[in-house]
């Protein structure tokens, strides 16, 4: 079992920016309002989101002093969560809204738990087997939780993707989803541009740091592509 008890403003500065990359498109399952979470027993964990166009990672330590791993690391476990109600989500800015109007960043009072293991039905209705119950990120804030579902799939690979160098350019067109996506995590980023048609790296100036890329367009390229597309 794997579980984090940390401040719920720590917990909502790096989910809910991350989360603005998840996909809309039920069509794409392994996408669709999804987070990859790769956890490091005892430091953190790493979240990861994207609808293809637009990658946002960000680490969450179990305190503001625990370096996030290299790309190279190895996680311990990785999951990939459901969230296609947005109930988890809901109940992080919960949270964090009460711990920011007790002005407890620390905190001393407000915390969220993320657990992942067995269902709270699992009690009533035992499995054959453990390794056949299905197993769930349970998000839990002062005596409410919610069960997030864990997808047994595996995640598009993105590491090489932030991995690589990149290169600057003089041109570049950005369409009005990713602006869009940018946008509703309210916070300023920085860009790095690569070659032709490459990924912008990107990064957050200032908070919990939130990092990753996406993709542009051609010059002159209409947008409904990419809309359609998302």
């Amino acid at each position: 079992m794997t579980t984090f008890t940390l401040p719920s403003l720590a917990v909502a500065d790096a989910w809910a920016p991350v989360w603005c990359a998840t996909s809309d498109d039920d069509a794409r399952p392994i996408l669709h309002r999804t987070l990859c979470i790769e956890w490091f027993e005892g430091d953190g964990c790493r979240l990861i989101a994207t609808n293809s166009y637009v990658l946002l990672t960000s680490w969450l330590g179990v305190t503001d002093h625990e370096p996030e791993p290299s790309l190279d690391s190895k996680p311990d476990l990785v999951t990939i969560v459901s969230d296609t109600d947005k109930r988890g989500l809901g109940l992080i800015k919960y949270a964090a809204a009460n711990a920011k109007k007790d002005k407890d960043s620390e905190g001393n009072w407000h915390r969220t738990a993320l657990k992942i293991g067995k269902p709270r039905s699992s009690t009533k209705t035992p499995a054959l087997a453990d390794e056949l119950e299905q197993q769930v990120l349970t998000v839990g804030y002062e005596g409410e939780t919610v069960e997030l579902p864990i997808m047994e799939a595996e995640y598009p690979s993105w590491r090489s993707l932030l991995i690589r160098e990149h290169t600057p350019v003089d041109t570049l067109t950005v369409s009005s989803t990713v602006m869009g996506v940018l946008a509703k995590t309210g916070r300023e980023f920085t860009m790095r541009f690569s070659g032709e048609l490459g990924g912008v790296a990107i990064e957050t100036l200032g908070g919990t740091p939130i990092r990753g890329l996406y993709m542009p367009m051609r010059p002159g390229e209409s947008a409904e592509r990419d809309e359609d597309a998302a």
